[in-house]
């Protein structure tokens, strides 16, 4: 696609022959042009249609998802961590686990927050397949070291968001499945 968008930007004359079917009126096949012409509009109102259905920013309980801007600063970065651990009241998610700074969500709270992530921190810094699990880490911060780490695995079995040293959340090191086994 982006080859077949720079050719047309190199040829414009070329570009503009090919939308007006310039060809099929040259050779007096001025149906066979319209219809052309007819037919590409159609399909990019179709497509501006099928795009504006698609993307508008809509989720599962149907209210607008406002678009998130990525942080890039450390101090964005660490306030989007903020928002992705806290209610909307400003407690932190999750209840307790069993282990200090350990909270316990549900599938979908923890999937939420995953999303949050990669909405607001961007795709991750760093990405690993292995034979246990995938595994997404995003830098906050080089100097104090701090990430934002998800896995798909644990020592408890389920999906775990690991937050690793990121300021003013010492209380919270780890999010877990409240379903899967020891926390």
């Amino acid at each position: 696609m982006v080859v077949a968008m720079a050719h047309n930007v190199t040829h414009p004359a070329e570009t503009f022959k090919n939308i007006v079917a310039w060809d099929d009126w040259a050779s007096g096949h001025g149906d066979r042009a319209v219809g052309k012409m007819v037919g590409g509009v159609l399909l990019f109102g179709a497509g501006k249609a099928a795009k504006d259905l698609l993307g508008k920013g809509e989720h599962a309980g149907g209210e607008h998802a406002p678009e998130a801007k990525v942080a890039k600063t450390r101090e964005e970065r660490i306030a989007a961590v903020h928002d992705i651990v806290t209610e909307d009241n400003g407690s932190i998610r999750g209840s307790a686990g069993k282990s200090r700074g350990v909270k316990v969500v549900d599938t979908d709270e923890l999937g939420k927050m995953v999303d949050d992530a990669r909405s607001r921190l961007g795709p991750p810094d760093k990405l690993a397949h292995t034979p246990k699990g995938t595994v997404e880490t995003w830098t906050i911060s080089d100097d104090p070291r701090a990430s934002v780490t998800y896995r798909t695995y644990s020592g408890s079995g389920g999906d775990t968001l690991d937050i690793n040293r990121v300021e003013g959340l010492n209380n919270v090191k780890r999010y877990h499945i409240e379903s899967e086994g020891k926390q």
